[in-house]
């Protein structure tokens, strides 16, 4: 004996295989969304970790530093440091000055010079603006 659908139970039958692909495909793209969600929140949260593990890093080594200035202070009631912090300082602006005034005695030098060549310039026309030099600079 041969089994026979209904047509109309055969229509049903595919619409619920048309239905049940597309809530597979709408699943599957939900599946890969929530994978790339979690996979960007993992890697987010390793950057997280890894600025965390900066910072405590950093936190400790200020902590370090706080303490090495904390007890520095505490051992500065030696005056003689504190002189020869002074007395180095003031050398090294001594030599700073010093400096300074030979290159300050050199450009008055030039301008000296400067204004000696500028007096030696007449002009040839007093009507025209051309100049020459009497002495000039070989």
């Amino acid at each position: 004996m041969a089994t026979t659908k209904c047509p109309t139970y055969a229509a049903t039958e595919s619409s619920n295989e048309l239905q049940n692909s597309t809530e597979g495909t709408s699943r599957c793209k939900v599946a890969m969304a929530t994978a790339a969600k979690a996979k960007l929140l993992l890697r987010e949260l390793k950057t997280v970790k890894a600025d965390l593990a900066f910072e405590k890093l950093r936190c400790s080594q200020l902590e370090e530093e706080n303490k090495i200035l904390h007890e520095g202070c505490q051992k500065a009631d030696n005056p003689a440091d504190d002189d020869m912090t002074l007395l180095a300082e003031k050398a090294h602006l001594a030599r700073e000055n010093s400096l300074y005034a030979r290159e300050n005695c050199f450009l008055r030098e030039i301008v000296e010079y400067h204004q000696l060549t500028m007096q030696d310039v007449v002009y040839s026309k007093e009507g025209s603006e051309e100049v020459t030099e009497i002495y000039p600079i070989t």
